[in-house]
Parts: C-alpha cells; structure tokens; sequence
C-alpha cells in the first residue's frame, strides 16, 4: 500500500490512526480530565462542543462570506438563525480588529 498526497493532506494522521501503525496508534490526553476514548457515541456531541477548526493556511470555505465562514457552527449544528448567526460573527470579529 501506498499512501501519496500533498502537504497537509492528512497522510501522517491516516498512518497514525492505523491499528498496526508501528508507534500503537495516537495517543490522547484527557479533555477536562475525561477520557474521550471511552465517551458513548450519545455523549460525543458534548466533547465535539469544545473543539474548533482551523483549516491550514487560515482557509476559508471560499463559496461563503467570511462571516457565514465564522458563524458556520452556529447555523448549521446550533440552528441559530442566519440573522442572529450574522450579527454574532459580525460583533466577534469586530473584537479582534
């Protein structure tokens, strides 16, 4: 087998994740002290909630406007309206400016 592909691609993370990947697979810290590999598949959208996503290079979903970019948790798992979704990304990125 042979795995190919780019930077960033994700090739060292699928190598990782193998079950015969010589260094035993990942290892994980605990979040909050919880061991999340042993959370029931029921309770994973509560560990999910405290991690974000950073696509590399700052990559955005280039077809939406940088606020639907940010406010992208909130309208599609939160269904918060696209207005108050709107206004939310809005004033946020006005802090960091």
């Amino acid at each position: 087998m042979v795995v190919i592909g780019g930077s960033g691609t994700g090739k060292s993370v699928l190598l990782k994740w193998h079950p015969r990947h010589p260094a035993g697979g990942l290892r994980y810290d605990p979040v909050d002290g919880e061991d999340v590999t042993q959370t029931p598949a029921a309770d994973r959208d509560t560990v999910n909630r405290k991690f974000g996503m950073l696509f590399q290079g700052a990559a955005l979903f280039d077809s939406l406007p940088v606020w639907e970019n940010v406010s992208f948790g909130l309208i599609q798992r939160e269904r918060i309206g696209r207005a108050e979704a709107r206004d939310r990304a809005v004033a946020t990125l006005a802090k960091s400016a």
